[in-house]
């Protein structure tokens, strides 16, 4: 069994909204997800987009309203802390849960990509529709934390800690 942040020992998996993907493949991902009962599928939102509208997207309305997903807008760190798994393709999240420590999994698909993650060491990349994604979940939920302290590292030395950067702009045009 792997090691997971949650009480009852499912593999907590976060998937952010993405604004650039074929959301009916998605959703066929995330179908795929909830079947399998070691895991939690969390859907993490955007604060810019309608509820209702990213829901519909995805087509999650009879997952969520069957407790197979769960859906967040906004996440505590504690609630982030309980993530095991962070599914996705290319949204800024994908960064800033590297920056966290936590394992991140890419999904492959049509859409190009700027920032390859999986080339540069900081990320496991799957095919969007590779039977090989459960291995992949299950390897990136028992990661060492040596290994996610690494990527982390590297993630920080090439882009800069996100966190600096936003208070040194905000800082510059008199935020702060």
């Amino acid at each position: 069994m792997p090691k997971t942040a949650s009480i009852d020992g499912k593999i907590s998996v976060l998937i952010p909204y993405e604004v650039n993907v074929d959301k009916g493949e998605f959703n066929l991902l995330i179908q795929k997800l909830t079947e399998d009962n070691r895991l939690r599928v969390v859907f993490k939102g955007r604060r810019d987009i309608e509820e209702y509208k990213q829901i519909e997207a995805y087509g999650l309305e009879d997952m969520i309203k069957n407790s197979k997903v769960i859906f967040k807008s906004d996440m505590t760190d504690v609630e982030l802390s309980e993530i095991d798994v962070v599914i996705g393709v290319y949204t800024t999240l994908i960064d800033e849960m590297i920056e966290r420590e936590k394992p991140v999994v890419v999904i492959k698909t049509d859409y190009l990509v700027f920032n390859d993650l999986a080339s540069a060491g900081l990320a496991v990349s799957v095919p969007i529709r590779s039977s090989e994604i459960f291995q992949a979940i299950e390897q990136a939920a028992n990661m060492p934390i040596e290994e996610l302290a690494r990527r982390r590292k590297v993630f920080t030395e090439n882009t800069g800690d996100m966190n600096e950067v936003l208070k040194s702009l905000l800082e510059e045009v008199g935020v702060l």
